[in-house]
């Protein structure tokens, strides 16, 4: 692994140095406090699943919305959405002690701060991964002891299919998880523009980029640029109208197409984002060969994803959870630095730098295309015929040492 150079301002190193020790001290506090308090919290843990099928079913009934303009009543709720008063009470009740709502003298909910983010037009709007969460994840989440036994993701072992086909499958759910993704994509948006460079680029190709939200605006802040999204095509009508929408049409090709196909050639650089950690190695590899069989020496990929098994910005506990997510519905993982690096070496790439941003599950890998140009895999690649690959390592030992900053 070359000498990996992280990016960090100097804002965020002065930051570094107070936030790293405060989380290190925070996570032995609560080491302490949950030994002291382990019956409890351990109890919690399991009624955490309880609490999150009452978020779920309460954002399914679209009662955030109902309460936007005020407070009402269980009982006005239950005839508006056709449920049983007694029960929704109970749950509306339960959801109030967890800050979601707030109950008053009179018995009438509302919305808190956090309750508002399950509204439907809130711009860092939850209510779609909710819905995705309890109508497609939670059922297959008892499966787990298979996986365990299996390495099957208990979502195949669930529903009898892997995720992307039982989501085209079904056009209502399948645009529950797009606006879902694209809330996420723009909520990143802000935090990407402002560390990323993309000054010295004339065309960056977006592949797998869904409604294109992230590629119209780097467009918008670099009117110099050209723009490629590739994409599925069933998406290329929504994506097409997204660009018109942001002005940026005229300097935007739309291509649809299956990326572990090929990619399209004629960019100067391309972007992965949250497209890697969907796949297990052979599928990310197959990926990456197809970019590299586009690309020639010297031309850059950028890869927007987190990053676990190191600590170079503090607990990275919420990356390893993420990792769950993938495993259990995807054959995917969230990788360490040096199991990215081993896959862009196959794959004929070099990483050359990390750029954190204030997101944590959003830092900018930037790699470089070395050596001779590789064969892309080619359209008879399928997941079920693709050669084994060596495991990759999963710690990242070397990385402290590789460290450069600037």
């Amino acid at each position: 692994m070359a000498k990996l150079v992280i990016r960090r301002s100097l804002r965020r190193r002065l930051t570094s140095l107070l936030t790293v020790p405060a989380k290190w001290l925070a996570r032995r506090m609560l080491r302490t406090i949950c030994f002291r308090g382990r019956y409890g919290m351990m109890y919690f843990y399991f009624y955490s699943y309880v609490v999150a099928t009452c978020t779920y079913a309460v954002a399914k009934l679209g009662i955030p919305d109902l309460l936007a303009d005020g407070p009402k009543t269980a009982d006005e709720l239950a005839g508006t959405t056709g449920s049983d008063r007694e029960t929704l009470f109970r749950i509306l009740r339960a959801l109030a002690g967890f800050n979601v709502l707030d109950q008053d003298r009179a018995g009438r909910f509302s919305l808190t701060p956090l309750g508002e983010l399950l509204l439907s037009d809130h711009p860092d709007s939850l209510r779609y991964w909710g819905l995705h969460f309890g109508d497609d994840i939670l059922p297959a989440l008892p499966r787990v002891l298979e996986q365990l036994e299996t390495g099957v993701p208990a979502f195949e072992q669930s529903h009898g299919m892997k995720l992307w086909d039982f989501l085209s499958a079904d056009a209502e759910r399948e645009r529950v998880f797009v606006r879902k993704m694209s809330l996420f994509t723009e909520k990143h948006i802000a935090a990407i523009l402002k560390v990323a460079d993309f000054s010295g680029v004339g065309t960056l190709a977006d592949i797998g980029g869904g409604c294109g939200a992230l590629l119209a605006a780097i467009l918008q802040r670099h009117p110099h640029l050209r723009g490629l999204l590739y994409e599925r095509p069933e998406v290329v009508s929504a994506a097409r109208e997204r660009f018109r929408e942001a002005g940026v049409a005229e300097r935007c090709e739309v291509v649809g197409g299956n990326f572990l196909e090929s990619v399209p050639r004629g960019a100067d650089a391309y972007l992965l984002k949250h497209v890697l950690h969907d796949w297990h190695d052979a599928g990310a590899l197959a990926i990456l060969q197809n970019v590299r069989a586009a690309v020639e020496p010297g031309q850059k990929l950028y890869i927007i994803e987190g990053s676990v098994g190191h600590n170079l910005f503090g607990w990275d506990g919420y990356r390893r959870w993420c990792d769950v997510y993938q495993m259990l519905c995807l054959p995917g993982r969230e990788r360490t630095l040096d199991q990215f690096d081993a896959l862009l070496a196959r794959a004929g790439f070099q990483l050359d730098s990390l750029t954190p941003t204030s997101i944590v599950d959003v830092a900018i890998l930037e790699a470089t295309a070395v050596g001779l140009p590789v064969a892309a895999p080619g359209a008879e690649w399928h997941d079920a015929e693709l050669p084994e690959l060596p495991e990759l390592p999963d710690e990242a030992p070397t990385v402290a040492a590789l460290v450069g900053t600037r």
